[in-house]
C-alpha cells in the first residue's frame, strides 16, 4: 500500500481491510497523536519487540512514550 493513501485513509478514519487482519481492523482515527481514536489505535496496534507497521511515524513523541512503557528492550547480535 502506498504510504500518502494509508495516511489519506487513517485522516478520514478509515480502516484499509484488504491489508490487515480482521482483528485488527480498529478505526485509525485522524491520523494525528493528539486524537484518542489514534492514540487508542497505537495502543491496541503495539507489537511489544517490532514495534508497529509502515503506518506510524516513530518519530511521534506520543509513539517514543508508548515504545518506552510498552515496548521490549531488545540486544541485537549481528
Amino acid at each position: 500500500m502506498d504510504v500518502d493513501m494509508d495516511t489519506d485513509m487513517a485522516k478520514k478514519g478509515e480502516v484499509d481491510e484488504e491489508n490487515s487482519d480482521s482483528e485488527m481492523a480498529v478505526a485509525r482515527g485522524s491520523g494525528y497523536p493528539s486524537d484518542p481514536k489514534t492514540q487508542a489505535f497505537l495502543r491496541e496496534s503495539l507489537d511489544p519487540v517490532f514495534g508497529y507497521k509502515g503506518v506510524v511515524r516513530f518519530s511521534w513523541a506520543t509513539v517514543k512514550v508508548i515504545l518506552e512503557k510498552n515496548g521490549v528492550e531488545c540486544k541485537w547480535c549481528v
